[in-house]
């Protein structure tokens, strides 16, 4: 282990992206995925293409600032999310953040006044949609690679994920334990699930519409819970849902059916993500919008000798963004500064002189450089 400041180890990764600030890119990927969701709609009736990675309202993200460093016309319009200072702060001996302004601007292509005319207002639905996301901290468009918070990923619908089709029997059978043979079993569901039972097409009225199928799960406090579901189509097809988040499913009971031509089986209905959260990807303990307003970015034009020859503008939404960030230091290192079996060493030294008096003395604490 070592010391981290934010998403950001020390000492500094090479396989950081970028080095030197990997929360930079969850930050963007995050704008990116969440615009792209609410946004691209609008934006394609203001800027319509048959190029489809010329569609998005943010097509290309980068962490630098376009005023400095390179930028290229063709991948507009982009995001450019960059640090512009930071406040360091000392709030407790053991509790050391920084809180950093980031810039975010939204740059699109300069277009004829005409079309530029209409396209000006949406400046608008880029800050508001960001600062709705940033506000919620998640949102479903965007989870970050290696995400496992189980809430954050889409579960989708699968017909058997409980117990493989079976065919129906006449007398009455409980699935338990290993005859629930689908991938999820009986085994603990994460994150919980609704049960699906499915009854497949068939002739011949093989389903009883009169005894109900007994489920009996975990619920999501590992209470025991029975629910029954009640087939209304002597023919199937039919899906039954249980409505309830099912932590493990223990056992169902299946009763005796009219006839031997039906089949069942049990799954789960799709579960929708929440997305991944972005204060935990990022490693952040706060962010928020502060403002932001509509602006024109000046790009320089640079020769083949690297003089600037001119300045082209952009229009964009140059948005300000508060981000907090914690240090937190590798115990291994802390520790060694106080060394327990040293009485002469730095700390406080506690005795305990009998009828409950307590002797306290303080010695000498390290630099706090070292």
């Amino acid at each position: 282990m070592a010391d981290a400041f934010g998403l950001l180890g020390l000492p500094a990764s090479n396989a950081d992206v970028p080095v030197g600030d990997p929360a930079l890119a969850k930050i963007g990927a995050f704008i990116q995925a969440v615009a792209n969701a609410q946004l691209t709609t609008a934006w394609l009736a203001l800027r319509p293409r048959l190029v489809p990675q010329e569609q998005p309202a943010i097509r290309t993200v980068f962490t630098h600032d376009p005023d400095e460093l390179c930028f290229n016309e063709k991948f507009l319009p982009a995001l450019f999310v960059y640090r512009d200072s930071g406040t360091p702060e000392q709030t407790a001996e053991d509790w050391f953040t920084e809180t950093t302004l980031v810039r975010a601007l939204w740059v699109f292509p300069p277009e004829p006044q005409e079309k530029q005319r209409l396209r000006t207002p949406f400046v608008n639905a880029i800050a508001k949609a960001i600062a709705d996301a940033l506000r919620r901290g998640r949102h479903p468009a965007w989870v970050d690679s290696g995400d496992t918070e189980p809430t954050s990923i889409t579960v989708p619908a699968s017909p058997n994920s409980f117990l493989l089709a079976k065919p129906t029997q006449t007398s009455s059978i409980t699935y338990s334990g290993a005859g629930l043979d689908g991938a999820l079993g009986a085994g603990v569901v994460s994150p919980r699930l609704n049960l699906q039972f499915l009854t497949a097409a068939a002739t011949g009225n093989p389903y009883s519409t009169t005894a109900p199928i007994v489920a009996t799960y975990l619920n999501a406090l590992g209470d025991t819970v029975s629910r029954s579901l009640q087939p209304t189509l002597p023919n199937g097809p039919e899906a039954l849902s249980l409505n309830q988040d099912v932590g493990q499913l223990v056992s169902v009971f299946v009763p005796g059916q009219n006839g031997t031509t039906g089949s069942i089986s049990i799954g789960n209905a799709t579960r929708n993500g929440r997305g991944s959260m972005i204060l935990n990807r990022a490693m952040l303990e706060r962010i928020d919008m502060r403002s932001w307003k509509r602006a024109p970015v000046a790009v320089d034009v640079v020769d083949d000798a690297g003089r600037i020859t001119s300045k082209l503008s952009y229009p964009s939404c140059q948005m300000i963004i508060d981000v907090r960030e914690k240090l937190a230091r590798d115990p291994a290192i802390t520790g060694a500064l106080v060394d327990p079996t040293n009485q002469n060493g730095p700390g406080v030294d506690v005795t305990y002189v009998g009828n409950g008096n307590v002797v306290v003395s303080q010695q000498s604490l390290p630099d706090k450089s070292s």
